[in-house]
C-alpha cells in the first residue's frame, strides 16, 4: 500500500527489522512493568512484615540480654561481612576446597552465578573476569552445538514419525505433494514441545532428588530447577552446600550432570520459544503492513500468509531499485540449503560472478520464491552445504541487502 507519508518521506520509512527490534523492545519494557507491578504486590507486603519481626525480635533480644542495641547492630553488620566472605553460622561444607572452587567454576562457566561463593581477593576478582570471560564463551558454544544436535535428532525423529503415519495410514494414493516431499519440515511448535516435555521431566526427576538429598519440599525444589536451569541463579536455594554432601561422590556427581542436563535443554526451550516469539512478531508486522512502503516500481508487492520472512525479499528488492542496479542475469544466492541462512559471503562464492550475486541475510522457502517472483527470464540459484549449485527458479532482480 502506497500512503502519501511514504510518498512524501521515504527516508522515514522504518525496515522491517528495525521495526521489529523497535516492536520487542517496547513490548520487554511492557513485560517488565507487568512484572515489576505483579510482583511488588505480592512481595512488598511480606517484606514489610518481615522487617518489623526482625525489629521486634531485635528489641526484644537486646532488653532480655542487657545488650545495647547499637552494639547488637554492629555485631550483625560484622556477620553479614563474614557471611559474604563465605561464612555461616551452621557448619557447612568447605567452600574453597577443590570440590567448592570446582562448584564455583562450574556456576560461573554456565552463567548461573548463585552468589554463594565469590572470590574477596582483589586478584581473584581480577582473575574472574578473564577466567569467566572465556568459559562462559566456550560454554555458549557447547550451548549452541547442543542446541543443533537436539534440533537435528527431534526434527529427523518428527519427519520418520510423519512418515510412518503416511504409509500406515492407507492414503498413498491421496496424500498431498507436501507430505510425499523429502523437503517436509516439522513444526516448531512440534519441537518445542517435546522439549518443553524434556525439561519438565529433568526438572522433576531432579527436584525428587534434591527434595530427598537437601530435605527442601517438593515445590522448592521445583523452585530451585527452574531458578538453576535457566540459570537466574538468586542463591536462596543452592544444592550441594551441607557438610555430609562431602562425603555422597554419587549425589555430587548427580548434581553436576542434573545441572549440566537441565540447563542445556533449558537453554534449547528458550531459543525454540523465541522463534515462536518471532513469528508472532512477524504476523504483527504483517498486520501493520501499511505502515510500510511496500511497492515496487509503482507496483504493490503482497507477502503470501504462509511466508514468514518474505516480507525481508521485498524490502531487499525495493532498496535495490531504488538505488538502482547494474548486474546483469544470471543472478546468485549463497544459502546452506533452500530453507538455512546464508553460508558464508557470496562474494567468496562466486568470485566470477561477483556482481551478480544476491546477497540475503534472511531465511525463504524455495516455494515461497516460487509463489513471490514467479517465472521469469532471470535466473536464481543456490549452493547447499558443500558449494554445489542448484537451479531453484526465477527472479526478477537483483537484491543486495547486506
Amino acid at each position: 500500500m502506497k500512503t502519501y507519508f511514504s510518498c512524501c518521506c521515504p527516508s522515514l520509512i522504518p525496515s522491517r527489522e528495525t521495526a521489529r527490534i523497535s516492536l520487542l523492545c517496547v513490548l520487554i519494557a511492557l513485560y517488565m512493568l507487568a512484572g515489576a507491578a505483579l510482583f511488588s504486590s505480592l512481595e512488598r507486603p511480606a517484606e514489610l512484615k518481615a522487617h518489623q519481626l526482625w525489629e521486634r525480635r531485635l528489641r526484644d533480644f537486646s532488653y532480655e540480654h542487657n545488650i545495647n542495641l547499637e552494639d547488637l547492630k554492629s555485631l550483625l553488620c560484622h556477620y553479614e561481612e563474614a557471611r559474604t566472605a563465605g561464612i555461616r553460622a551452621e557448619q557447612g561444607r568447605a567452600l574453597w576446597d577443590i570440590h567448592g572452587a570446582f562448584y564455583f567454576v562450574g556456576t560461573v562457566v554456565s552463567t548461573i552465578g548463585f552468589g554463594v561463593t565469590a572470590p574477596i581477593t582483589v586478584t581473584g576478582k581480577a582473575l574472574l573476569v578473564l577466567y569467566g570471560l572465556l568459559g562462559c564463551s566456550a560454554t555458549i558454544l557447547f550451548f549452541n552445538l547442543f542446541l543443533e544436535r537436539v534440533i537435528t535428532m527431534l526434527s529427523l525423529l518428527i519427519f520418520r514419525c510423519h512418515r510412518r503415519r503416511i504409509k500406515h495410514s492407507g492414503l498413498q494414493g491421496r496424500t498431498s505433494e507436501d507430505d510425499r516431499n523429502e523437503d517436509w519440515k516439522p513444526s516448531v511448535y512440534q519441537v518445542t514441545f517435546i522439549l518443553f516435555v524434556a525439561v519438565l521431566l529433568v526438572a522433576c526427576g531432579a527436584a525428587s532428588l534434591y527434595s530427598v538429598m537437601e530435605g527442601w519440599t517438593y515445590t522448592q525444589s521445583l523452585y530451585f530447577c527452574f531458578v538453576a536451569f535457566s540459570t537466574v541463579g538468586f542463591g536462596d536455594f543452592v544444592s550441594g552446600q551441607r557438610e555430609h554432601h562431602e562425603d555422597t561422590w554419587a549425589y555430587q556427581v548427580a548434581n553436576c550432570l542434573l545441572m549440566l542436563l537441565g540447563v542445556c535443554c533449558t537453554y534449547s526451550l528458550f531459543n525454540t520459544i523465541s522463534v515462536i516469539i518471532k513469528q508472532g512478531f512477524d504476523w504483527m508486522l504483517r498486520t501493520l503492513a501499511w505502515v510500510f512502503d511496500d511497492t515496487v516500481n509503482g507496483q504493490q508487492v503482497q507477502a503470501t500468509p504462509s511466508s514468514g520472512h518474505v516480507m525481508m525479499w521485498h524490502y531487499c528488492i525495493r532498496k535495490t531499485l531504488q538505488h538502482g542496479t547494474s548486474a546483469q542475469p544470471p543472478y546468485f544466492i549463497c544459502q546452506t540449503d533452500s530453507t538455512g541462512p546464508v553460508h558464508s559471503d557470496p562474494v567468496q562464492c562466486f568470485n566470477e560472478s561477483a556482481k551478480n550475486v544476491i546477497r540475503f541475510s534472511g531465511v525463504c522457502h524455495r516455494n515461497q520464491l516460487k509463489e513471490l517472483f514467479g517465472d521469469r527470464q532471470s535466473l536464481i540459484y543456490t549452493t547447499n552445504e558443500y558449494g554445489q549449485l542448484s537451479n531453484i527458479c526465477n527472479v526478477s532482480a537483483l537484491i543486495d541487502c547486506n
